[in-house]
Parts: C-alpha cells; structure tokens; sequence
C-alpha cells in the first residue's frame, strides 16, 4: 500500500541534499514522515486489535454450554474480538473423548469404543463387554439425548459435565449409532444397531 508513497523524506527522493539551507524542503518531508508513520501505526493497530477465539476442543465447547463468556479468553489489547467454532475439529476431539472414557468403563477389552463420521457418532454399547441389559445403557443415552434436545436451557443445569456430554452430542452430531452385540461363546453372535436422531438441523438456526 505504501510503495507509492516512499517513507522516505522528500528531499532524499528528489535527489536533493541534507543541507541546513534546504528549511522549507526539510520541513516538508518531516511532515511526510509523520504522516507515513501515523498511517503504518493506524494500519498495524488496525491488525493487532482483531483477534478471533478459535473453539476447536471439546473443554471449549463445554465452556459455551455451561455459560462461559468466550470473548474474555480473548487478549487484553483485542479491542474487536470474534469467535468461530470449528464444527469438524470438535466433533473428532468429542469422538477421542468419548473412546477413552467408555473404553476405561471396559478396562479396555476392545479395540475401540467410539469414533466419529461426519456428524455421525457411534458408540459401541457397553453392555456388551458388561454384566448389563443392553436396552438398560441404551435406554440412558435415548433419554440424555432427548432431555438436551428437548429442554436444553433448563437440562440438568446443576450438573455441567452432564449438561456439556449430552448437550454437546445434541448439538454437534445429527446422528448417534450404537453398536450392540451378544457374546456366543465363540465370539459375537448376533449384532444389531440402535438409531438415535438429535433433530439438531430443526432445532438450531446456524448447526455447525
């Protein structure tokens, strides 16, 4: 922007000396240089006072559920602070998230227990590595997620984890899969899916 307009003072760029007798040409150019200061200091603090809060993680997205103000995790000098959720970065950390705890509820005696494709999340049921009717975990994730769809201001607001778990799925996912099976003695007899919906599209104005 500023190649036309060289920072340099006037004299210098005519090819004229430094010589105290040059006055009225080297007061010219010290008002140039001013000028040329004040635009690049105006362009820079133009820069430095936007700042955008990137929620990629699943601690932040919990964070907005339970109330937190994000535009405060902004820097102090931020004068415009913006905020952009990363739908697709979230969603992976909620699938890792959820793989590790379901996956301690088994002592890790699976390969894995859920993982994430597009907004869908599936989740194996873990009542098939436990001592529990399959309907009974089934029945609680059907009810979680019903609850955050259907009431989410007032769902459970004095528990935040529970709030943010079955909130944020309501939220970020169109769709939960649980993978069910029946050991047979010889490995896993019959295999079956549950379908749960979060009508999340209906639901929200801007779904990520």
């Amino acid at each position: 922007m500023l190649d036309s307009w060289s920072c340099r003072p006037t004299h210098q760029r005519l090819g004229l000396s430094d010589s105290p007798n040059d006055g009225g040409q080297v007061t010219r150019s010290n008002w140039r240089i001013t000028l040329c200061a004040a635009v690049t200091l105006l362009g820079a603090l133009a820069v430095t006072s936007c700042y955008t809060v990137e929620v990629d993680s699943v601690e932040e997205w919990c964070a907005q559920i339970t109330g937190e103000d994000l535009y405060e995790r902004a820097p102090f000098w931020a004068a415009f602070p913006g905020i952009r959720f990363l739908g697709d970065s979230i969603r992976a950390d909620y699938g890792v998230y959820i793989d590790e705890a379901l996956m301690e509820q088994v002592d890790s005696r699976a390969d894995r227990m859920a993982w994430v494709e597009g907004t869908t999340l599936h989740i194996v049921n873990v009542a098939n590595l436990l001592v529990i009717e399959h309907d009974t975990i089934i029945g609680e994730w059907r009810t979680g997620i019903e609850r955050a769809t259907n009431a989410f201001d007032e769902y459970v607001a004095e528990f935040d984890a529970d709030r943010c778990f079955f909130g944020g799925i309501a939220s970020l996912f169109d769709t939960l899969v649980i993978h069910s099976a029946e050991p047979d003695g010889f490995g896993w007899g019959d295999e079956w899916t549950t379908v749960i919906l979060t009508e999340r599209r209906a639901l929200l104005d801007d779904p990520l």
